[in-house]
């Protein structure tokens, strides 16, 4: 985070004053303001702890990667002014606002002393530190000619690196936790990313099991039954995934999908099967030939499946941009959908089905599971929205839909601070809370970006309470304005 001087001067003359005024009132209230029998520190009034969220002591990291470093704290009297991130001895870093953080490419020394550094408004300072552990890195093809013997020969925490190049492999990753990465991380090119090619052949590309917490990264994979096959819980960021069948294909797997580009895949560019916990965000996913991302809810009634899909652009897609699919028997499953753009696909925006039936028919099936949609724009849908027995929408704008915006929306659901403009139908038997929906042109450009004349700016809402739930509680950080916007771009 930029450090602003003389902002930071202000917060901490402030931050003193205020202090000043708790001491005096604190010592009035104690009988009189007589120190003289002891001198009084801050710490004697206040206190603060610190903690370490990410990476954990003794955890071993991947050479040539991005972690996250985190510091969490509890500070009740918000006295914390700034921490301090050292790497061995030597800063690297300071954030002066929660959440305390700093992203950082871990090189290749072997042992990492990580400490956080936090300094008070009176100058004192508090430290706490962590050691970790650093893989190896294998290099293909300088140290191993293919990609799968640099894998086989790989242990727990060691990235195998791969130069620009194509290769036709299947991969295996099974039993340890790897990096598969190009040197895209180390250089940001992007192109790195089109040039270091893994082509299945029509096989499936990458196979991933008994792997939780591997890192896929910076690849195209292509040319495959499925580009990815996931039975892990495994990180799947900055790749182009193209002209598979399906191009992450996750059996009970999980974790992130991140900043992917997933296009002109057979079937579906991202299918969830099994219990499948996953966050889809940043992504583009466009041109596949059936869903963008098809869910199935296979009965469950384990611990609570949350999936996250969110900054998405789903478009074009041959079939639903987001496919739900319900079974019989409990499904224990949450959905909270949000801040995508969700356009120009051949059917549904979003379609609910039931009793295993993939073919989209439109009938928006009365799925049971909870799903949140929040700041959505759906536009150029044949159907923007089909079904939900327990369908919360909120700040969503529903435009252009060839057929009808929201269908069959019933039972516990409501769409709320929407936006409706040149559908065929607006809606069909659905509950729409019409005290809180517009119906006018969003004036769009050629992006979907608000103009300033938009009658969306500040039209929607930050706190929504839904039967005793709160659905959303935007903080006014995160929006512009008096209120946030309509749909999945805030106004800028």
């Amino acid at each position: 985070m930029l450090i602003n001087n003389s902002s930071t001067d202000n917060r901490l003359l402030a931050k003193k004053f205020l202090f000043f005024i708790f001491l005096m009132l604190t010592l009035n209230s104690c009988g009189g303001g007589d120190t003289s029998s002891k001198e009084l520190s801050p710490d004697d009034n206040v206190s603060y702890s610190l903690s370490w969220g990410t990476p954990g002591d003794g955890d071993t990291l991947f050479p040539h990667t991005y972690i996250l470093l985190q510091v969490n704290t509890e500070d009740p009297e918000e006295i914390i002014d700034k921490i301090d991130f050292l790497v061995n001895g030597l800063k690297i870093a300071e954030d002066t606002e929660k959440p305390y953080e700093h992203t950082w490419l871990v090189p290749e020394e072997k042992i990492l002393n990580f400490s956080a550094r936090a300094w008070n408004i009176y100058g004192e300072n508090r430290e706490i530190s962590i050691n970790v552990q650093v893989g190896n890195t294998l290099n293909v093809p300088a140290d191993y000619p293919n990609i799968q013997d640099a894998i086989s020969n790989a242990s727990d925490g060691d990235t195998v690196l791969i130069t620009p190049g194509t290769y036709q492999e299947n991969l295996s990753i099974t039993d340890k936790k790897i990096a598969l990465t190009s040197l895209f991380h180390t250089t940001s090119d992007e192109s790195i990313i089109e040039n270091t090619v893994i082509d299945g052949r029509g096989n499936t590309v990458i196979y991933i099991n008994n792997a939780n917490d591997s890192l896929i990264s910076g690849l195209t994979i292509q040319n495959g039954q499925d580009g990815i096959s996931a039975y892990s819980t495994i990180d799947i960021v900055d790749n182009h995934i193209t002209n598979n069948v399906d191009g992450i294909d996750y059996e009970g797997g999980g974790g992130t999908c991140k900043r992917n580009i997933l296009s002109e895949n057979a079937d579906d560019a991202i299918d969830l099967d099994e219990a499948s916990e996953v966050e889809i965000s940043d992504n583009t996913i466009i041109d596949n030939l059936d869903d963008g991302i098809e869910i199935r809810l296979h009965p469950y009634d384990g611990q609570e499946i949350a999936i996250l899909i969110k900054n998405n652009i789903i478009q074009s897609n041959g079939e639903d941009g987001i496919q739900l699919i319900g079974y019989d028997g409990p499904s224990n499953r949450t959905f909270r959908i949000e801040r995508n753009l969700i356009a120009h696909n051949t059917y549904a925006g979003i379609g609910l089905m039931d009793s295993g039936n993939t073919i989209e028919d439109f009938r928006g099936a009365p799925v049971p599971d909870r799903i949140v949609l929040i700041n959505n724009t759906f536009i150029g849908n044949d159907h923007a929205l089909t079904g939900g027995a327990n369908l919360i929408a909120i700040n969503n704008l529903i435009i252009g839909s060839t057929n009808i915006g929201i269908k069959n929306l019933n039972d516990d659901s409501l769409a709320a601070h929407s936006l409706f403009w040149g559908n065929n139908n607006d809606f069909s038997n659905s509950n729409i809370d019409m005290d809180n929906t517009l119906f006018s042109d969003p004036l769009l450009d050629e992006n979907y970006l608000l103009s300033i004349e938009s009658p969306a700016v500040d039209a929607g809402t930050y706190y929504y309470l839904w039967q005793e739930e709160v659905i959303l509680n935007i903080s006014n950080i995160d929006y512009l304005g008096n209120a946030p916007d309509l749909g999945a771009y805030e106004k800028q």
